[in-house]
């Protein structure tokens, strides 16, 4: 039997068909291999391109976005005492972005602004009222602040500022922009603006706002102070001091250094501590440290400036390593010590009638000031104690025994006296024995006399010094003094009087009433 093992004329077809198609579709793809390879590569490229312009595109709608600053406006009248809040923190931002024209226009205070910006515009605002009310109370007063936004904005075009006076305090946006509104967690500061009312305000890093009072004529302070150091009677104990000189307030740590003269030692003193920390002298041999009479710290604040009055040196004493010690001058007897802005050092010489200057890297310290030798001139001083440097380099000496306060100008050849300044029958008025000489911001000064027990104001242009805090009677009591010595504000515009015969460090606390 023969098996039949041929294909059918139908399957063959069938089959050479499909080889046919298979070859077909290889041939158009090798063909066209190079321009399916382009399309994948245009297809790559997409994918990577379009989140990128997605990125890039929000990120410049994120550096257009303004971001809120809230400032404080104080506002003080007879009746109401008010301050403004000394820490202010924003957790949270509402960003509007204005698309079209907008005119924005804010009443503060008695002022109104009118800002016109014919560009786009993003800004930080609240979402309903630009107006917030907040009572605080702190140190014993009521303060009632009130916060307006301050904005910040970013435009292409020009910003045009006109200013009126009247009415309270609005925000408005015409009725043309497009707003469209996004939660932040947390505000970030991309400009500080520092606003000066009766109060200077200036933003950190942390969004907070601290306070740094404008002290001036009109300035007052409780009469009855605050211990801060000391006040346990005379004696060498951590609770103790001994006829205290000339101190140092280093609110950034929160203590007070103190030349504790008789008990020759510096002592730190933190802030509502009962207690010091002796951080130089203090022990035998007595040459460690003999009647320091001032301290200060370097710029870095990593070491003491001590002036050792008995050794006859200035020396800088290392916080950090009581065994690094360097002798920066040497036989001077120096009072009082200070430090401008950029970090030079200047001494007054008790017993050679002069202030000299030390720069890091010197040698020797260079005479500024009273290289004429002992006297009465312009020119000369007399036994100068403590010492003041303002931002302007300008010194301010208490020539204690020429019974004035002199000022000498960077690079002057002789002084200005302004205390006590003569009066129209060409008398002076009295100002004897002045010890401590402070300086506030509009150049009022504040000076300690070892023979008065008040701390009296003298201003541009006054005759006659104005008791400050002290009474006229000598003391014990917290509005009396005793020998008042060196003197020092805080930025929030406390006084600091050294008390030394009451052996203690009196703090004025500013009074906002």
């Amino acid at each position: 039997m023969e098996i039949d093992d041929t294909i059918d004329v139908d399957e063959s077809i069938v089959l050479n068909l499909n080889q046919t198609r298979l070859q077909t579709l290889y041939d158009h793809f090798r063909k066209r291999k190079l321009i399916w390879i382009i399309i994948l590569i245009i297809l790559i490229v997409a994918i990577i391109a379009i989140p990128t312009i997605i990125v890039t595109v929000n990120k410049g709608k994120r550096e257009k976005t303004s971001t809120i600053q809230l400032t404080t406006v104080e506002t003080i009248t007879k009746e109401m005492a008010t301050a403004t809040a000394t820490a202010i923190h924003i957790t949270t931002a509402i960003t509007t972005t204005t698309e079209d024209t907008a005119q924005i226009t804010t009443e503060k205070a008695g002022l109104t602004t009118t800002t016109t910006n014919p560009a786009q515009i993003t800004t930080a605002t609240t979402e309903k009222s630009v107006h917030i009310t907040a009572t605080t109370e702190k140190a014993g007063y009521m303060a009632t602040t009130t916060n307006s936004a301050q904005i910040t904005t970013t435009a292409e075009k020009t910003e045009q500022t006109t200013t009126e006076k009247p009415a309270p305090m609005t925000t408005a946006t015409e009725k043309s922009t497009k707003i469209t509104t996004e939660k932040t967690p947390q505000m970030t500061t991309t400009t500080a603006e520092r606003i000066i009312t009766n109060e200077l305000l200036t933003t950190t890093t942390n969004e907070e706002l601290i306070s740094s009072v404008i002290i001036n004529e009109e300035t007052k302070w409780k009469q009855s102070a605050t211990t801060v150091a000391g006040g346990h009677g005379q004696g060498s104990g951590l609770n103790q001091l001994d006829r205290p000189r000339g101190i140092y307030v280093d609110e950034d740590n929160e203590s007070i250094y103190i030349a504790d003269s008789m008990n020759h030692r510096i002592v730190r003193w933190k802030f509502d501590a009962d207690k010091g920390e002796v951080v130089a002298g203090g022990t035998e041999p007595i040459d460690e440290l003999k009647l320091p009479t001032d301290v200060i710290l370097d710029k870095e604040k990593t070491s003491l400036i001590i002036c050792d009055q008995r050794n006859k040196r200035v020396i800088r004493w290392s916080l950090q390593n009581s065994q690094d010690k360097e002798i920066l001058i040497s036989d001077i007897f120096c009072w009082g010590l200070a430090m401008d802005n950029d970090g030079n050092l200047y001494i007054s010489d008790y017993i050679k009638h002069e202030i000299k200057r030390w720069q890091q890297g010197d040698k020797e310290a260079t005479i500024v000031v009273g290289d004429h030798g002992q006297g009465n001139q312009l020119n000369q001083l007399n036994e100068p104690k403590y010492i003041f440097v303002d931002g302007n380099h300008s010194i301010y000496v208490a020539d204690y025994a020429n019974n004035r306060v002199m000022k000498w100008m960077k690079d002057a050849t002789e002084g200005i006296l302004v205390a006590p300044r003569e009066a129209s029958d060409g008398n002076f008025n009295s100002l004897s024995q002045p010890i401590g000489v402070i300086v506030d911001h509009v150049s009022n000064i504040y000076v300690s006399s070892e023979s008065s027990p008040q701390i009296t104001r003298w201003s541009p242009g006054a005759i006659d010094g104005v008791p400050v805090v002290g009474e006229k009677q000598l003391g014990s009591e917290l509005t009396q003094l005793n020998y008042p010595y060196d003197l020092s504000f805080d930025r929030q515009g406390n006084l600091y009087v050294v008390d030394s015969y009451n052996h203690r460090i009196q703090k004025f606390v500013i009074d906002r009433d």
